[in-house]
């Protein structure tokens, strides 16, 4: 028979199956939403490029650099990937690059935020610093001799560190995991499924407890109907 206990339970079960079926479907929006704004940032950074271009005039880039000093780097990305040394067989040397507005490239990378156009700085090989010659050893000191002190090696200074600053307008979204979002759509469309599969039990479980309780309530009524007849004819 159909009790007030078993209505209690059954609308704890609703409850949880509505609260399955809310939390799929507010979760699995936001994650996909998630996904395609990191995809459409990435696209949108990676077709905002800019040019960089190394001008050798009148030297030449080595038969190896076949981007010919061309780089394409997207907006407030930092440059290391310098083409090498252009050469030339006119007696000059290279010595560095220079930026369109005259200063003079010191740092092994750039950052890139607008079109850029770098010039070689050639010097005459005259005035090109001399190499450091190689030191050869001495003769070996006399017995007795007292050695002559060797200098303080000198610390090199570090080198400088790149800007590595990123593009203002691309931040990426910590939830854009490829893994982690199959996982979540697959929790959500599980959710939905325990959700729909325990409604439709719920459905039919409370349909039968009504189909069983009608059933109860008509036999009562026919034994109580055949009662009445009973007892009329015994009265008789």
């Amino acid at each position: 028979m159909y009790t007030t206990s078993y209505k209690r339970k059954w609308i704890r079960k609703l409850l949880i199956v509505l609260i399955f079926i809310i939390a799929a479907t507010v979760t699995g929006p936001q994650v996909m939403m998630a996904s395609y704004n990191n995809e459409y940032n990435e696209n949108e950074r990676m077709l905002d490029r800019l040019i960089v271009m190394f001008d050798p005039t009148p030297g030449v880039f080595p038969a190896s650099e076949v981007l010919e000093g061309v780089r394409l780097v997207p907006r407030g990305d930092t440059l290391t990937d310098f083409p090498p040394n252009p050469t030339r067989n006119d007696g000059y040397v290279f010595d560095g690059w220079r930026l369109s507005g005259g200063d003079t490239l010191t740092a092994p990378y750039l950052v890139v935020n607008d079109y850029i156009t770098l010039t070689a700085i050639w010097i005459s090989a005259e005035d090109a610093p001399a190499a450091t010659p190689t030191p050869t050893p001495g003769p070996s000191p006399e017995p007795g001799a007292s050695p002559t002190p060797s200098p303080a090696p000198t610390t090199p200074s570090p080198a400088p560190t790149p800007d590595n600053k990123e593009h203002e307008a691309y931040r990426p979204n910590p939830g854009t995991n490829p893994i982690a979002i199959s996982f979540m759509i697959f929790g959500a469309v599980l959710g939905l499924g325990i959700a729909a599969f325990g409604t439709v039990k719920l459905v039919t479980k409370h349909a039968m407890a009504n189909e069983q309780y009608h059933t109860n309530t008509t036999r009562y009524k026919r034994e109580a109907r055949l009662t009445e007849f009973l007892e009329e004819d015994d009265t008789k």
